[in-house]
């Protein structure tokens, strides 16, 4: 499993209060800007494999935490912990935990909302974000309100039903046309679904979440940086009266990646990168 035999990325664990263990990546300066990484439902660190070596190259020290019951992180057993408080919570948790000062914070798919909500209640303890694909952004679109059960159900189950071919047609699904999901990109979304506790996570998130969006006016008086990023396919996230939702995010700034669908990590992490160091490079100027 990722980061295993990569050069230059160190993977621990925190222990939070609460006793949950969370699995970390490092990569980059130890004295470098902060950078956290933080993925979307049902993924794990792999989900930025493209983009953190090359955040890191670039002079900042970058973090990419599991989230609870994800990856190699420990799962939680009280049904609040999977609400949109509790995982902002948990995100608190783990950015205290860590020690870092003010992390500019990226967030895909259901963290763009968790980000979102943590940026919102601690507004002097981040320097900026970057969403992607985000909830909170968006909403999730109309069929998924059909759909959510069954999956809710399937991933109940937990290994009995998260089949590698199953990961292959979701992740599919979910990708727009610049780029297809490879062998290695199914087999390491797959690896940590075989854990049961993977499938309670996902299970509680889909019920327990509040995956709808947040007006664009609070977003828009945010007091530091803000970029989010939309695939101009995304199946899955809706974004609504898109063709005016940069004026209305406005001092913000939203980029719509053409024929990129919902794995903007994956598909686009080029462009990524730079609408992270973009922000990156804005509060070193001000800094300086």
């Amino acid at each position: 499993m990722y980061p295993a035999g990569e050069e230059g990325i160190a993977s621990r664990f925190l222990t939070l209060p609460s006793g949950e263990r969370v699995h970390v990546i490092e990569a980059g300066p130890a004295d470098g800007l902060p950078v956290l990484l933080c993925h979307g439902w049902g993924a794990c660190v792999y989900a930025w494999s493209a983009i953190l070596p090359r955040l890191a190259a670039a002079g900042c020290r970058v973090i990419a935490p599991d989230l609870r019951g994800h990856g190699r992180t420990d799962e939680s057993d009280a049904r609040s912990a999977y609400t949109t408080p509790g995982m902002t919570a948990h995100l608190a948790a783990i950015i205290d935990a860590l020690g870092v000062d003010r992390p500019l914070i990226a967030g895909h798919s259901m963290s763009g909302r968790i980000v979102l909500e943590y940026a919102m209640t601690a507004p002097s303890l981040v320097r900026g974000l970057v969403l992607l694909a985000p909830i909170g952004v968006g909403s999730l679109r109309w069929f998924m309100r059909y759909t959510a059960p069954l999956l809710a159900l399937g991933a109940r189950l937990g290994p009995i039903a998260i089949r590698r071919w199953i990961i292959r047609v979701v992740a599919g699904a979910a990708t727009g046309r610049l780029r297809r999901p490879t062998e290695r990109d199914i087999d390491e979304y797959w690896a940590p679904s075989q854990w049961p506790k993977f499938g309670r996570a996902i299970h509680r998130l889909l019920v327990h979440f509040d995956w709808t969006a947040l007006p664009a006016e609070r977003i828009a008086r945010l007091p530091f940086p803000v970029t989010v990023v939309l695939g101009e396919l995304d199946p899955l996230v809706v974004v609504g009266d898109r063709a005016t939702y940069a004026a209305r995010i406005a001092p913000q700034r939203a980029v719509t990646v053409a024929r990129a669908g919902h794995i903007v990590t994956d598909e686009t992490p080029g462009v990524v990168a730079e609408e992270v160091l973009r922000v990156v490079d804005g509060l070193v100027a001000r800094r300086d």
